[in-house]
């Protein structure tokens, strides 16, 4: 087997299991997006998306960035094969993970009332916080028991949480939509992070610490480096949350609670459903790189091949997704929100440079220069909030799309600058050609699909980009063996 087939054979292997697993869980959502945008029409989705912002704004706020660092220190830990650091690491993760649920429910259950005011304009909404202050403690331990097997790199057991979290929910919550309508967004999102955390828990139970190794531990004292750069990051986080709610509230305010649902489902469709290629390569992009981060030479093997490896299905993804992009909203949604279309059809070209910053950021995060990464991610969630409500301003809801593309563009850059001058880690000259590739092939689908409307085009922008991923799969030596899907065991 030759040496190149084994660089990308890891990753195409926690491709296979995160992928098979992600498209089972991108259907339940597609059926429960589907089901919600029936029952509950925009307005309906509009209440929903600012109760899931406040909730993302309080948890980023009270978690202290533990998901991800403890990833990382774990991810470290394990790397070292120090079983005494391992266990320890693991055990700060879980107490901490309810000290930081306890703080961000209380939080919600003290200010429920101001939120109701603030979200909503109106008292009216605080029982529903109340309420929602058991979905975030819920899913602040649901986030523990993922880092903990993200960072020991379980990725079976990952997979199998996910996809058995994703359809029991999708079970439970449809029908209460169909029932109660508005009435069950409260109690939905309450039973759908109980089933998360409840999966997550049945993997992560098993994975046992030695007592031998917890004697004398302070929690606070050996947690310190988690807390320090998670309080870091969760400030990041925060930041960009407040900036997605303000944008929210500004279009509820020029526009009304319909062009917030129209903005949320756009997002929605991009995050959710062709958001998931980073999905499915963060479960394993960020630990091994946490893990050899400070080897320099292994740090840009890793960062290279990723990125190559996600343009092989994200140009594909995107170009299909240009041509029918009309025809994937009424699907997902339904045809009162065809008014998304060329929001869409522009936001999506911002998926590739996202695709680009995406592989960048970690490296900074991964070096641990917490200061660094505050500042890299501030001064790009301010540009991309200026472009976002400049962009609404100008240009109405298609402005979001132009807005959401140049943000990331502009991403782009700035990583790839400082990734280079700071650490002196940056992509070849092959790969940046691979790059410029799939972002010409695209812009020639979405020319093709969205101003020329010609369906020989789209065909041949269709088939080249195929064509371009194959080819992609050749150079990296990985092919898919589908008759063996087909024999007997």
């Amino acid at each position: 087997m030759s040496q190149k087939k084994g660089e990308y054979s890891d990753i195409a292997k926690a491709t296979r299991i995160f992928g098979g697993s992600q498209i089972v869980i991108l259907i339940s959502n597609i059926l429960r997006t589907k089901f919600v945008a029936i029952f509950l029409g925009a307005s309906g989705y509009g209440i929903l998306a600012l109760y899931q912002s406040t909730i993302a704004l309080i948890s980023t706020f009270s978690n202290l960035g533990l998901g991800t660092m403890a990833i990382k220190e774990i991810a470290g830990a394990n790397n070292s094969k120090d079983q005494a650091r391992i266990d320890k690491t693991i055990h700060v993760v879980r107490r901490l993970s309810w000290f930081t649920g306890m703080f961000g429910a209380f939080l919600t259950l003290f200010f429920s009332i101001p939120l109701s005011i603030l979200i909503f304009d109106t008292p009216d909404f605080y029982i529903g916080f109340c309420w929602l202050s058991l979905a975030i403690l819920l899913n602040q331990l649901t986030t523990s028991n993922v880092a903990i097997l993200r960072g020991l790199r379980k990725n079976k057991k990952i997979a199998n949480a996910s996809v058995t979290g994703a359809i029991i929910g999708l079970f439970i919550s449809v029908p209460l939509y169909y029932y109660f309508g508005k009435n069950a967004i409260v109690p939905a999102l309450i039973i759908s992070s109980f089933i998360s955390f409840l999966r997550s828990w049945v993997f992560a139970k098993d994975i046992k610490v030695e007592k031998k190794y917890l004697e004398n531990i302070s929690i606070w004292n050996y947690g310190k480096p988690m807390i320090t750069g998670g309080i870091i990051l969760s400030i990041t986080t925060l930041i960009t949350i407040i900036k997605d709610l303000i944008i929210r509230l500004y279009i509820e305010q020029k526009g009304g609670l319909v062009d917030v649902g129209l903005y949320h489902s756009a997002l929605l469709i991009i995050n959710s459903y062709l958001g998931i290629i980073f999905t499915i390569m963060s479960m394993d992009y960020f630990p091994n790189l946490s893990s050899k981060i400070n080897n320099e030479k292994e740090s840009k093997s890793i960062l290279n091949k990723q990125l190559v490896f996600g343009l092989t299905i994200i140009i594909p993804l995107i170009s299909f997704f240009l041509i029918f992009n009309r025809l994937i909203i009424e699907l997902l949604l339904s045809d009162r929100f065809t008014n998304i279309e060329y929001l869409l059809s522009v936001a999506v070209l911002g998926t590739v440079f996202k695709l680009y910053s995406w592989s960048h950021s970690y490296i900074i995060l991964s070096k641990g220069d917490n200061k660094r990464f505050f500042w890299s991610e501030f001064i790009a969630v301010t540009v991309s909030f200026v472009l976002s409500i400049g962009g609404y301003s100008l240009y109405g809801l298609n402005g979001l799309g132009y807005g959401y593309t140049v943000g990331f563009i502009y991403y782009a850059i700035q990583t790839q600058l400082l990734c280079t001058y700071w650490y002196n880690i940056n992509i070849k000259k092959s790969t940046l050609l691979i790059f410029l590739i799939g972002v010409m092939i695209i812009l020639f689908t979405h020319l093709s699909t969205y101003h020329l409307n010609n369906i020989t085009l789209k065909i041949v922008s269709l088939l080249i980009s195929f064509i371009f991923g194959l080819l992609l799969l050749k150079k990296m030596q990985i092919s898919f063996d589908l008759k063996r899907l087909w024999k007997k065991k």
